[in-house]
């Protein structure tokens, strides 16, 4: 009898060994895709024109193309080529020729980007789309889009961009009909026809955009089928470059997440109930495949140790501050708040952020909070950018030797992470209005 226990106890062994093991395999799950913003909450990119300048100078403008039939009753017209893959886009360009080497190999580091060239078409496919707006016939704002992506507007019907801006979250949330958007992508080797929802509007005087489309995928833990959300964050693109997850609430429709529930890319997603519940590893999604990546969660990987989510330590970090070349440890801030921002002068949400941060900045008690930028611009980028933005804060460079964009696992910016005094992440991504309401409920003095 005795016996029986024991290889009873060395058979449960076995199989919880095996079960950890199967937990750390990577799992790929098929997902299909939902017109609509679900639980997530919206963002909008801003439409500001194409630029002018010389070919020769600027390389991004040589990869225009030719459109035709604007209306010719419009004035004040304005267009721009919206990328919906953009690295699709950058390698045809280059592979065409349009694109010098320089340039060309200077993104893939920037984006922190290898090439995956079977999943890559040499030859030109329709990975953008064109959009256009300007004043009509009867004085009012009016805009086309390319829906069928033939670079000819005379096929399309204009419409006047409805007013947004005022109101709750959920006014955000609602639209009309979208446009349907054909274009072309590379999925398992093969250029196919996609298509993808689109919307323009126009908020606090700006034209803006985004795609209404989320995905679903499933899984079976501990014998009970989960669904799982699947955002591309902010609804900028299509391509879930950056990819959040959440377990699906109940009403998916009624409901608006924090950005403190959604589960980023490298983050941890519990999933199940709290006794037969699991942790997964969010890998974000082969857009190529159309499937999500997980993998099995052991909080015992060193390489696990600090994952860039809320309630975490951040992982100290030292460095060279840019203007003054003296070091700037994470360590020496404890007992501070810090808001650490990873940004560029080339993108324009961080642009945009500036002037309600330097606001911020110029009246928070300094003994209490300190801001640190970490940017990835080329030092005289960073240099001018300085001075245009007047920005007063300590900056640091990403670079080959203060490579921070890749410690921290930075694919995308604006990137935001607050820390409390010991040194533990508070927040993420907050915007500059919901910084400013977070840190002055912090500083409230503590009474008895």
């Amino acid at each position: 009898m005795k016996g029986f226990k024991f290889l009873s106890l060395l058979l449960l062994i076995f199989l919880l060994s095996c079960e950890g093991k199967e937990e750390s395999k990577r799992i790929s799950l098929p997902f299909e895709y939902h017109q609509g913003y679900g639980p997530f909450i919206p963002g909008w990119s801003i439409l500001n024109g194409e630029r002018k300048g010389d070919p020769e100078q600027d390389e991004w403008l040589r990869i225009r193309l030719p459109i035709k039939n604007i209306p010719k009753g419009w004035s004040h017209v304005k267009k721009e080529q919206v990328w919906l893959d953009h690295r699709q886009l950058l390698y045809q360009n280059y592979k065409q020729g349009k694109l010098s080497k320089g340039f060309y190999e200077g993104l893939q580091k920037s984006w922190n980007w290898i090439p995956d060239e079977k999943n890559l078409s040499e030859s030109p496919i329709k990975s953008s789309v064109y959009v256009i707006w300007g004043v009509d016939q009867n004085g009012n704002w009016a805009a086309m889009i390319d829906t069928n992506n033939n670079l000819d507007f005379g096929d399309e019907k204009p419409f006047n961009p409805e007013v947004i801006g005022n109101g709750s979250v959920n006014s955000f949330k609602k639209y009309t009909e979208p446009f349907i958007v054909k274009y072309e992508k590379i999925r398992n080797g093969k250029v196919v026809t996609a298509q993808v929802p689109m919307l323009m509007k126009q908020l606090h005087g700006d034209f803006v955009y985004n795609f209404p489309r989320f995905a679903s995928s499933k899984l079976t833990v501990n014998g009970k089928e989960i669904e799982i959300l699947i955002s591309s964050t902010g609804f900028t693109k299509p391509s879930f470059e950056r990819t959040a997850i959440v377990a699906a609430p109940a009403r998916i429709e009624e409901v608006n997440l924090a950005k403190s529930d959604l589960v980023e890319v490298d983050q941890v997603i519990s999933l199940g109930n709290l006794l037969g519940g699991k942790k997964y590893k969010n890998l974000g999604v082969d857009w190529y495949s159309e499937v999500l990546m997980l993998e099995g969660f052991d909080p015992g990987d060193t390489k696990n140790e600090h994952i860039i989510q809320v309630g975490n330590m951040l992982e100290p970090f030292e460095a060279k501050e840019f203007l003054s070349q003296k070091n700037i440890a994470s360590n020496s801030l404890k007992g501070k708040y810090v808001f650490i921002d990873f940004w560029g002068t080339g993108c324009r949400g961080c642009v945009a952020a500036l002037p309600k941060l330097n606001e911020i900045y110029s009246r928070i008690d300094k003994t209490q909070v300190e801001f640190v930028g970490i940017a990835g611009d080329k030092p005289v980028t960073l240099t001018n950018g300085i001075s245009k933005y007047q920005i007063q804060w300590p900056q640091i460079r990403s670079d080959s030797v203060n490579t921070l964009f890749e410690k921290y696992k930075i694919t995308g910016i604006p990137t935001s992470i607050l820390i409390d005094k010991e040194g533990r992440i508070l927040d993420m991504n907050l915007s500059p209005e919901e910084l400013d309401e977070r840190l002055e409920k912090l500083l409230i003095p503590q009474t008895l």
